[in-house]
């Protein structure tokens, strides 16, 4: 205890010292007014006055504004120095008295000469606002511009929230910050207005991430039937958000949403998608979640991207070389997207572009994803389809595909494109001359007669090359071809599909992979197949195989043993250019397998 005394009676000896050397600190110091008259006389030494400039006072707190102004009183007297207060009368006022009144009389007291300047005029405003925007646009990477969307958002949405040159120095802050992060992807109109209900209405805006399906339409039906009630409570949510500027903020909603029209005193506008997409409007969910999120969402395909493939649909080898640069993945994103440009094809980029694209099949996965998905070969057939379209007469179109075929590399994008232009039942589009599209298809099956096992076992087309083959009673040259080790690999990796099946009350979907046996048993006939599949099991190390190839001979053993019939298989091969076929059609044409999940590698 005595020990804890003494560590006490130490601790308060060392305070003592402490506040004894502070009194003797400011003993020494000279005082305010001595330190007053020191700068009075230093500044009333120099050559020029010096100039104080106390901007935005207005923009302070009542507290601050009273501290400031106290401040400028007890100093304003010094000699060669003049102070500018730049101000909002009614804010500084209201905070310097009781009443405006009070406030403006305290004021009077301490300014001694009032300079009022008048609020420019709104053209000058807009002026200002328009030239300092055409620059920051002019110097940044950014979307698509549309002057017909310009000229009906500025007027209604943007110009109204813009009443001071201060209005326009907090939009031009925000903008080249979001323009220079979200790049080309979004149209440049779309962001100029966002940006605008971001910096004006804050709380309007931050309602919007919450509400990107009801703004967009996204899960409607065509008719753009939906969650009316829900709906209308969200939107009214935004726009009650916003506030004073209720009505420009709505404005610019119903223009930049269509699908929310009836719901801010117009009408919904359904359909315009293709055009939405093509321009990166954000009226498009994708689009939209791309300004957001400040970044292309995962899965979203760069819209520049698209605009330089549409654009080099008549440079093939430009085109080659931005294909060449992507995975299979983004690669058939970006055939997908080329479609919503359908009306904006040239009719010369045909030519140049159509064996490019086919040229990309065995790049691409095999198989579907999904009931809803028919795999990459239509993804491909249908841009195919369009560009065709496009070309004018039956006779340009073949002359069209007649240069085209010699610069495709494999036979099966030949097939396809004979396919789509032929007169093939349920899979052509009758886009040449009968007699022409015959002609095509017998020198397909010469060419498929002719080509070496090492050609054949490469094609990802295989099954339907053969049945091609096989509409010129050509069998035997579909089982010369099969004596090949790898081209009887690749015949069942060409066919292997998924069938499934579920039991009614059950949520569970069973799956397995199935084959076109009684198609390869009339090619083949049934001895010679299961004599081939026993040869290539007893020559091939099934953990060596590509996991598609191999699970395809495994699904063969068990249809040879009887373990799988094909009944199982049977009007399970999908559909071809989106027509359904019945079950003798798939059995006797076997178009392209459109249904298969297994494995793609």
């Amino acid at each position: 205890m005595a020990a804890g005394y003494r560590r006490l009676g130490q601790q308060n000896q060392h305070g003592a010292k402490v506040l004894k050397s502070i009194r003797k600190a400011r003993a020494e110091q000279p005082s305010a007014e001595a330190q007053r008259a020191s700068v009075r006389e230093a500044l009333r030494e120099l050559e020029h006055r010096v100039l104080v400039v106390i901007d935005d006072l207005d923009r302070i707190e009542a507290g601050q504004i009273r501290d400031v102004v106290r401040l400028v009183k007890l100093v304003g007297d010094f000699p060669n120095a003049t102070y500018v207060l730049s101000y909002d009368r009614g804010p500084v006022e209201a905070a310097l008295g009781h009443t405006p009144e009070e406030g403006s009389v305290y004021l009077e007291k301490i300014v001694q000469v009032v300079h009022d300047l008048p609020d420019p005029p709104r053209e000058a405003i807009l002026s200002i606002l328009l030239e300092e925007l055409q620059i920051t646009v002019d110097s940044i990477q950014t979307g698509p511009f549309h002057d017909e969307d310009w000229q009906n958002l500025f007027p209604g949405g943007i110009r109204p929230f813009f009443r001071t040159l201060r209005d326009v120095r907090r939009h031009l802050n925000a903008v080249p910050v979001s323009l220079r992060v979200i790049g080309p992807e979004v149209a440049v109109v779309d962001v100029l207005a966002l940006e605008t209900l971001r910096v004006f209405a804050p709380q309007a805006y931050a309602e919007l991430p919450a509400s990107v399906s009801i703004l967009t339409g996204e899960g409607r039906d065509r008719f753009g039937r939906g969650r009316d009630d829900v709906e209308a409570d969200r939107i009214q949510a935004i726009v009650g958000a916003a506030s004073q500027v209720e009505e420009p903020a709505k404005e610019i909603l119903r223009r930049l949403f269509p699908a929310i029209g009836n719901h801010l005193g117009g009408s919904r506008h359904t359909g315009g998608e293709q055009r939405a997409r093509q321009q990166l409007r954000v009226a498009r969910p994708d689009v939209f979640r791309t300004y957001l999120q400040r970044g292309l969402p995962h899965g979203v395909l760069s819209g520049a991207l698209v605009s330089e493939a549409v654009n080099n649909l008549i440079n093939p080898e430009h085109l080659e070389d931005l294909f060449a640069s992507l995975d299979a993945e983004t690669t058939e994103a970006l055939i997908q997207r080329l479609e919503d440009y359908e009306h904006n094809f040239d009719p010369s980029a045909a030519e140049p572009a159509i064996p490019v694209l086919l040229n990309q099949l065995p790049k691409l996965r095999e198989g579907t994803r999904g009931m809803m998905d028919f795999g990459a070969e239509l993804v491909v057939g249908r841009v195919i389809l369009r560009l065709l379209r496009r070309v004018d007469t039956d006779e340009a179109r073949l002359e069209l595909v007649g240069r085209a075929l010699p610069r495709i590399h494999q036979l099966t994008g030949g097939m396809e494109l004979i396919d789509t232009a032929g007169h093939r039942e349920n899979v052509g589009h009758r886009l040449i001359p009968v007699d022409a599209s015959d002609r095509l298809y017998a020198e397909l099956r010469e060419q498929i007669a002719s080509a070496p096992p090492d050609v054949l076992a490469r094609e990802r087309g295989l099954v339907h090359l053969f049945v091609r083959l096989a509409d010129g009673d050509s069998v035997a040259e579909i089982q010369r071809a099969c004596a090949d080790d790898a081209v009887f690999l690749q015949m069942l990796r060409a066919g292997v599909g998924e069938q499934r099946s579920q039991t009614m009350g059950d949520y569970a979907v069973r799956s397995w992979a199935a084959l076109p046996w009684e198609l390869y048993k009339r090619w083949l006939g049934e001895d010679r197949l299961r004599q081939r599949l026993a040869e290539v099991v007893s020559r091939v190390d099934p953990e060596s195989l590509p996991e598609r190839t191999r699970v395809s001979l495994e699904t063969a053993q068990r249809y040879a043993s009887g373990e799988q019939s094909n009944e199982r298989f049977r009007g399970g091969l999908g559909t071809r250019s989106g027509r359904v076929l019945s079950l003798p059609q798939r059995l006797s044409t076997f178009p392209l397998n459109r249904l298969c999940r297994v494995p793609t590698h």
